[in-house]
């Protein structure tokens, strides 16, 4: 029994032996889990150590939550698929948490500059600064410069940015088709040619 044991899991099949293993701290089974979270983590992060600061955030939870709160065989569910989804709702929510913010960190004053990350935007300097112009202008909320900025700046589908925020997908997808028409204005009276934009 103990070898058969043994041998699902060194083949890396979570089952309740598994969890078992987990938590008497098991290093084997720990890395595995790490494994798994840092693929799901990198679906959202590509930069190693970002997502390394986040698989550790994630590790501290699952550590607490693995021996206490965490049921294995919640709904009677196959005791792997309710893992993973476990573990990616943790991926998941940290993501969201450590997304929202850096994004609600910056004040009205403090749009990011076309100079902080070039690599990161997808329209050109002179687009990108008059967008950034234009969002300061605007004197919107906050929340709605960052729908602004996420989808023309740097690029995120309107659903990306609706499930980002928490919104609505068509209140963004009103915002976005909005700002789209003035922001075009704005460039034509600014003297910038709006092909660029499109």
């Amino acid at each position: 029994m103990r070898s058969e044991m043994r041998e699902r899991a060194e083949r890396g099949i979570i089952d309740l032996s598994f969890i078992e293993n987990l938590r008497k701290g098991h290093e084997k089974e720990w890395r595995h889990i790490l494994g798994i979270c840092d693929r799901m983590a990198g679906r959202y992060i590509h930069d190693p150590l970002k997502r390394e600061s986040l698989i550790s955030d994630v590790y501290t939870q699952i550590v607490e939550e693995i021996s206490s709160t965490y049921d294995p065989q919640y709904r009677n569910t196959n005791v792997e698929a309710n893992l993973i989804g476990w573990l990616q709702r943790k991926v998941w929510d940290a993501y969201r948490h450590t997304w929202r913010q850096r994004m609600f960190e910056n004040s009205p004053d403090d749009l990011p500059s076309h100079d902080a990350d070039p690599d990161t935007t997808l329209l050109g300097d002179d687009v990108t600064k008059a967008l950034l112009g234009f969002c300061r202008e605007k004197k919107e909320p906050a929340r709605v410069r960052q729908i602004i900025l996420l989808h023309f700046l740097y690029g995120h589908t309107t659903k990306e940015v609706a499930r980002h925020m928490g919104e609505k997908f068509a209140a963004v997808n009103t915002l976005i088709h909005r700002t789209k028409k003035e922001f075009a204005a704005y460039l034509r009276r600014k003297g910038i040619d709006e092909h660029h934009f499109a």
